[in-house]
């Protein structure tokens, strides 16, 4: 089992900011339906009922759940219509060489994820896949997606 902190997090019905949340694995699947689903769509993770899918499986259209490692982030910068937006490249197990780009946007800097170094965990559920130059890239969609930050440092 591992500790983790809660770093910052975006969610309906739950402040998990400052929380600590004990998991046996953070990617541990569950033996019920939605885990053997999850099992039949190649690699697809389930975690608590919802399905993570690969980063390497990635499709133009499609909303998905995804957990990722923290490769690189912006600054909180303004739009056009003064909103706040930052972007962040995630990697997983699934493309250990690569990045995909998440553009997150929010209406208020304080509503914008906070990451505090390179490896942190990110986890997004209802992201857009969206394709920018030939390669997919991910939204975060302001009034749909919610989001969690997870300390990466071991220990």
């Amino acid at each position: 089992k591992a500790q983790i902190s809660v770093r910052s997090s975006r969610h309906r019905l739950l402040d998990l900011e400052g929380d600590l949340i004990t998991f046996n694995s953070i990617f541990e699947a569950k033996n019920n339906e939605k885990g053997l689903f999850a099992k039949a769509m190649k690699q697809d993770t389930v975690v608590s009922g919802y399905v993570y899918t690969p980063l390497s499986e990635l499709q133009p259209g499609l909303e998905c759940n995804i957990v990722g490692v923290v490769a690189s982030y912006t600054h909180p910068r303004k739009t056009r219509k003064n909103d706040s937006y930052i972007v962040v490249s995630i990697s997983d197990r699934t493309i250990p060489n690569g990045v995909i780009n998440m553009n997150i946007f929010a209406a208020k800097e304080e509503d914008l994820p906070r990451f505090h170094r390179i490896g942190d965990i990110f986890r997004v559920h209802r992201a857009k896949v969206d394709l920018y130059s030939g390669r997919p890239s991910l939204v975060y969609q302001k009034f749909k997606s919610s989001f969690l930050c997870i300390d990466g440092r071991e220990g």
